[in-house]
């Protein structure tokens, strides 16, 4: 049956999700997740294989990759796997950032802020990163006004109104599925060759690129 996989490696924990196409019941939904740290390259394709075994890899139709920020090498390895079995298969690949998964979180409580204001959510990937991101939320759902990018630590103070946010690796795969279930209903194309990791640090000099 026609399948869409998700993949999302932006946290230290690697979260899969995979669903039936014509049925998008939560029930339907197949979700885990891998606190698996350093071992991702070794373990990437037996985590995917524990959510939907090789053997019917032939079924999907649709894929989902989170491209970061997060990690330099999940995010590369990650992204890197999904291009290929989307070039292989043949299927659409849908690339979204975490900070836009995480901005359905904040739907419930942002809407005194619907229609009228943009929000910032903040993400410290480690002590010396920070990432902010601008979105607002309307009648077609979020929008990106502006994509993650790294901030000094001075400039929190000039962006009002703003939300700490952390990754919930299981709910924004989820998410990230739907986003792709979604894609596939409308027929939104998404070439496998556009996606590509978000790198908003370097892994040697850890500075802004």
């Amino acid at each position: 049956m026609p399948s869409i996989l998700a993949l999302h490696s932006s946290s230290d924990t690697l979260g899969v999700a995979c669903s039936n196409f014509s049925d998008q019941k939560e029930h339907c939904i197949k979700v885990a997740s891998f606190p698996i740290k350093r071992r991702l390259s070794n373990d990437l394709l037996t985590c995917i294989e524990s959510v939907i075994p090789a053997r019917n890899w032939n079924q999907l139709v649709r894929l989902a990759v989170v491209i970061g920020p997060g990690g330099f090498t999940s995010t590369r390895l990650t992204v890197g796997v999904a291009r290929i079995l989307a070039q292989q298969l043949g299927c659409p690949l849908d690339g979204v950032n975490s900070l836009f998964l995480s901005a359905y979180r904040f739907r419930t409580t942002l809407q005194p802020f619907v229609f009228d204001h943009p929000f910032w959510l903040i993400h410290r990937l480690s002590q010396e990163s920070i990432v902010a991101g601008c979105y607002t939320i309307d009648l077609m759902g979020i929008q990106e006004l502006e994509n993650p990018k790294l901030i000094q630590l001075s400039e929190l103070r000039k962006l009002e109104p703003r939300f700490n946010i952390n990754i919930e690796v299981e709910k924004d795969v989820v998410q990230l599925l739907r986003l792709s279930q979604d894609a596939m209903s409308n027929a939104r194309e998404a070439p496998w060759h556009r996606v590509t990791p978000l790198y908003l640090t370097s892994p040697l000099s850890k500075l802004s690129l």
